[in-house]
């Protein structure tokens, strides 16, 4: 196990995006978070990262309960990739790198390398384009050597060829060095190997299939209507 929820709710004004959510999430998958627009991905995803604080429940990493205390570690284990790659427009591509919590030099000049950006370490974020921006994203963040990353829709804005890239790297982060990934994303066609699959409905995570294997997570919620909270 390297993270897990116990009776973890969160309510928007009034509508419910998680209610009593438990589970247990392994190393070495990853896990695709689908499901409708606005039923709460990206907040499932954040209360994991811990960037959203739920009304109740607990989060736990590493057999630990994230609090106070324990958050400023847990963040230093972990990596963030979003849509937007959030590079400093007037900063230099390697400026960017050299300003981020990167722990191997040695990988982020093999990762420039093998991604086709060593030629483009001096140029300004802001020149990038997209799919460069995400590319050194990916590279900040692998960089940086955390035991997960977090990715919320970090193909969506991409061409094939980079959208390709990116996932091939998460899935060899996975695969190789044993990690784990949460990615959110409305693409119901993307495929990894050791992929779990996890699909939110009305607050809950509800069984769903895949390819390689059968995953039912579920969510009680108290009563037949669904508890209040």
């Amino acid at each position: 196990m390297i993270m897990q929820m116990k009776d973890i709710c969160l309510k928007y004004d009034d509508k419910v995006l998680l209610n009593k959510v438990n589970e247990t999430f392994d190393r070495g998958y990853i896990y695709i978070i689908t499901g409708d627009s606005g039923c709460g991905k990206t907040t499932l995803l954040n209360v994991l990262s811990g960037t959203t604080e739920a009304d109740s429940g607990v989060v736990i990493f590493d057999k630990q309960i994230l609090n106070q205390n324990s958050i400023h570690v847990f963040r230093n284990r972990i990596g963030i990739m979003l849509q937007n790659s959030f590079l400093i427009n007037e900063l230099t591509l390697i400026e960017n790198l050299d300003f981020s919590n990167i722990t191997d030099k040695e990988l982020t000049s093999k990762l420039l390398k093998e991604m086709n950006m060593q030629d483009r370490i001096n140029i300004k974020a802001g020149a990038l384009s997209v799919g460069e921006r995400q590319r050194a994203s990916l590279i900040r963040v692998l960089s940086s050597k955390p035991d997960i990353i977090f990715a919320d829709e970090p193909t969506a804005a991409l061409d094939l060829k980079n959208a390709e890239l990116i996932n091939r790297y998460l899935q060899a982060f996975v695969e190789e060095e044993k990690k784990t990934v949460f990615m959110v994303t409305h693409k119901s066609d993307v495929e990894f190997e050791f992929q779990k699959k996890i699909k939110l409905e009305e607050g809950k995570i509800i069984e769903l299939k895949n390819s390689k294997r059968v995953i039912e997570l579920r969510v009680e919620t108290g009563n037949e209507e669904g508890q209040k909270i």
